[in-house]
């Protein structure tokens, strides 16, 4: 058996929501597959899901994973669990990666060469955000929406004391949602929110 794409990603600021947007749109426009899961993860409960979604994936066999705006903390790595998510994406697919970690944190960058070594594309750029990484990994900022979407998240994440512009206050707004989700516990809000951004509404 093999899944469509696990999108693993941030779900506590905009641009952990806007880049598992994006990355729906990589999967359905150049896969041609909805993706079979998003899965929303926050520092405070990465811990307990990591082994929920291991498990998934062994059982569904997911023909590539994306990590994406995830910070590799000690937590994150614990108990080697995300390199047993390598081994479970399905061979079918061997013209691209299996597992894709798109990020701009420092963790990511400590550890490239161990991700690398263990079968894991990084793509990494301390000076821009996941979305805005995506957007150009992935051949989506010709398009002026999804170019649009990267902005703000890169306004947002990159934002200076007493800085104001359009694509932050957008950031805000869409931050708002995000905190209200996470406030209650609600993931298929996030996720919700990850498919209007995705379809443009």
């Amino acid at each position: 058996m093999v899944s469509s794409p696990f999108i693993l990603h941030h779900g506590e600021d905009p641009d952990g929501i806007i880049a598992a947007a994006l990355l729906g749109v990589y999967c359905e426009r150049q896969l041609n597959e909805v993706p079979a899961a998003y899965f929303p993860l926050r520092y405070d409960n990465v811990a307990e899901n990591i082994p929920l979604i291991t498990k998934e994936a062994e059982r569904a066999r997911p023909c590539q994973i994306i990590v994406a705006d995830i910070n590799p903390t000690t937590t994150v790595m614990r108990d080697d669990l995300l390199y047993r998510l390598v081994d479970t994406v399905h061979p079918a697919h061997r013209d691209r990666p299996g597992v894709v970690w798109i990020d701009h944190h420092t963790g990511t960058e400590r550890v490239k060469e161990d991700f690398q070594r263990h079968g894991i594309q990084v793509v990494h750029d301390p000076n821009q955000c996941a979305s805005l990484l995506v957007a150009k990994h992935f051949c989506l900022n010709d398009d002026p929406y999804f170019h649009q979407l990267a902005s703000i998240a890169q306004a947002h994440d990159y934002a200076q004391p007493g800085q104001v512009n359009e694509q932050l206050s957008a950031g805000n707004e869409l931050e708002k949602f995000v905190a209200l989700a996470n406030a209650t516990d609600n993931e298929d809000l996030l996720r919700r929110l990850i498919v209007d951004l995705k379809d443009g509404r």
